[in-house]
């Protein structure tokens, strides 16, 4: 459990979701997060996509991002690209997702905190 996540969630009830025991963090947000994260100098240690709808949450497994090995600002600047680009629409069968699959696009931030 992340402080920090938890914290951006209560300043941002909007744009975090809690299911089973994971915040998910609206796409459009996550880079405001992992700001703040950078900021207080907790590392990123991977991203997770996914689209959640109500009572349903679907991975994209082909958006698994795992940055443990590096340094905390090679972690934020790769995590940085791939939200910029790639991951700034939400999934599509091409991630690995069912083509019917439905949801707000979002995403699960593990931290180093």
């Amino acid at each position: 459990m992340s402080a920090l996540l938890d914290d951006f969630a209560r300043r941002h009830p909007n744009d975090a979701v809690w299911v089973d025991s994971e915040w998910f963090v609206s796409a459009e947000r996550v880079v405001e997060l992992l700001g703040e994260a950078q900021a207080l100098g907790v590392r990123v240690l991977g991203l997770e996509g996914f689209l959640i709808d109500e009572g349903a949450t679907y991975p994209a497994l082909g958006r698994i991002a795992d940055f443990s090995h590096d340094t905390a600002e090679k972690a934020a600047q790769q995590a940085c690209e791939l939200l910029a680009g790639s991951w700034a629409n939400a999934p599509t069968p091409s991630d690995q997702m069912n083509s019917r699959t439905t949801g707000r696009h979002m995403v699960a931030v593990v931290l180093d905190d």
